[in-house]
């Protein structure tokens, strides 16, 4: 379970990008062009050890922010809580 400390890690300050698959591969890549271009970012990937490393190197680069969110995309439940995060960030960004 995630804690209210981990949902309010991004503003609306700037715009928000989604990044499935973000632990590695095109995944991490999409993540470090994106930042470069000023997206705050939401690492989506089911090894949380690989997306903390990648939102610290990230945040250091380019001073936007990460917030990582293991999830199995194909468990039910894990895509729930993906949704339900999903929409809290619609409703901040409203």
């Amino acid at each position: 379970m995630e804690s209210t400390k981990e949902r309010a890690v991004l503003g609306c300050e700037r715009p928000i990008a989604l990044i499935t698959g973000a632990s590695s591969g095109l995944g991490e890549e999409y993540a470090w062009q994106l930042a470069a271009t000023g997206y705050d970012l939401l690492l989506v990937a089911r090894r949380e050890g690989e997306l903390r490393r990648l939102q610290t190197e990230i945040e250091s680069a380019y001073g936007i922010r990460c917030e990582p969110f293991p999830c199995d995309l194909a468990d039910t439940i894990s895509l729930a809580r993906l949704e339900e995060r999903i929409g809290q960030l619609k409703t901040s960004n409203s």
